[in-house]
């Protein structure tokens, strides 16, 4: 073999030409600088493929420190109102709860109930929220929950309400049909939002 910078013979196995000392071969690499190299490269690539998403999470924070909030708000003093039967009311002291009782006492039982499990949805509204600040694995599912129940009242008392005063009712309807629909809306909503970010729900 010949150098190809002075043209001198050198021995085929040589890295440096011993005439001129240009480079003439890569030097050789031992087993271990391989292996390490092999290794600096897979931890590499294991970080990159272990590097998580990141998701932006304003839906969340909105969530965590105000829907759910108002929402527990919401739903003990519409169960208050509804457990005391002032949803009647026009002005406070009016007589309609009197009124209204008096003309369909089956609708005074109804409203007893779903007034407790309307603040009992709230209270839980408040434990939802605590689930989803700690990202707790169940904190999305119990969301879902927490609007299948409300979504559940609402029908309830709306086909109780046509079968015992279809008058009040039908003042009633578009209150019905925009809160049940909300709440299929937020349903579907926060299940496609936390599917795509399951994997930080793991507490």
């Amino acid at each position: 073999m010949f150098c190809r910078y002075c043209g001198k013979e050198v021995d085929e196995k040589a890295t440096f030409c011993q005439h001129c000392g240009s480079q003439i071969g890569e030097p050789e690499v031992s087993t271990a600088e391989q292996t390490q190299q092999v290794e600096n490269q897979q931890v590499a690539l294991s970080q990159e493929q272990n590097q998580k998403i990141v998701y932006p999470m304003k839906w969340w924070k909105f969530l965590v420190y105000f829907l759910l909030f108002a929402s527990a708000i919401f739903n003990v003093i519409g169960g208050i109102e509804q457990l005391t039967g002032s949803i009647y009311e026009e002005k406070p002291g009016d007589g309609m709860i009197e009124l209204v009782y008096s003309a369909f006492p089956a609708l005074k039982p109804i409203d007893v109930i779903l007034g407790l499990l309307t603040i009992a949805l709230g209270v839980f509204a408040i434990f939802v929220r605590q689930s989803l600040y700690k990202f707790k694995a169940i904190g999305p599912k119990l969301l879902l929950l927490l609007y299948a129940f409300s979504c559940l009242i609402n029908v309830i008392y709306c086909i109780s309400v046509f079968a015992i005063v279809p008058e009040i009712a039908k003042e009633m309807i578009t209150d019905f049909v925009s809160t049940i629909v909300v709440s299929v809306i937020m349903i579907i909503v926060n299940n496609n939002y936390f599917n795509t970010r399951k994997e930080l729900f793991i507490n």
